[in-house]
């Protein structure tokens, strides 16, 4: 066999290996009924969309300015045009390359919002969402989980009315995206600094700290349930020279 021969040869196996290792499954999904926040089946033209957390199991969430946060990616991203209102069908064939960080045993979630449409590049201020995972799934669905290389899975999410087990309130979008700001710190420079915030009533909010601009982000806990327009938490290890902080809802 002569060099160029064998080079040939070495080519075909190195890219043969490449393909035997790329990692992609398929992810069907099936979603009956979503809702509006005032209970109404979600008009067709809205848009749905799979998350998922590649960092920890739980996630960032949408904010005004994108439909994830955190460690969060939007596997899909599709107008509700089931012909259907309320019914969501759509399929995804998942590249682990296409997504890094992704690996099987990453969370997902399913997302709509049902005033988007599929011009909207960002959620904006104020807008309704509704959200469902299940970690062991119901109702004949697989774990809302990446699966294993090669799997193909049903992800179902299906109201009591569609005659699932899931309360139909499940299916209403009655969270509503409002940027939390951080409105005052006081006690900086002491053991106990007190971080307030904007809030939204009944909205759970998560508190987190990094000592510089490069470092990743730390949780204080807990997470903390307004119960009016502000909310507060005290860091009570906070006696160092600097530390920054931000607020993230928790969907």
């Amino acid at each position: 066999m002569n060099g160029r021969a064998k080079l040939f040869l070495a080519g075909f196996c190195l890219a043969l290996v490449c393909m035997q290792a790329r990692a992609t499954v398929t992810i069907n999904l099936d979603a009956a009924d979503l809702r509006t926040a005032d209970g109404q089946l979600m008009p067709l033209g809205g848009q749905v969309l799979l998350v998922a957390s590649t960092n920890d199991a739980t996630f960032g969430g949408p904010t005004p300015a994108a439909f994830a946060s955190g460690g969060d990616v939007v596997l899909l991203r599709r107008s509700l045009d089931s012909g259907q209102p309320g019914y969501f069908q759509a399929g995804v064939n998942l590249d682990f390359a296409a997504f890094p960080g992704l690996k099987p045993g990453d969370p997902i979630q399913l997302y709509w919002f049902p005033t988007l449409t599929a011009g909207d590049a960002s959620p904006g201020e104020g807008t309704s969402f509704g959200f469902y995972r299940h970690a062991t799934g119901v109702d004949g669905s697989a774990p809302w989980v990446i699966p294993g290389d090669g799997a193909v899975v049903s992800v179902n999410f299906i109201t009591v009315s569609q005659g699932g087990s899931n309360p139909n309130e499940l299916g209403y979008a009655n969270r509503f995206i409002a940027r939390p700001v951080i409105l005052s710190l006081t006690g900086a420079g002491t053991p106990n600094v007190v971080i307030t915030w904007s809030a939204t009533s009944n909205q759970t909010y998560r508190v987190q700290h990094r000592p510089d601009l490069n470092s990743g982000w730390s949780d204080l806990s807990p997470d903390i349930t307004a119960t009016n327009t502000t909310a507060s938490m005290v860091d009570s290890s906070a006696g160092v020279n600097q530390r920054y902080y931000r607020v993230m809802i928790v969907p």
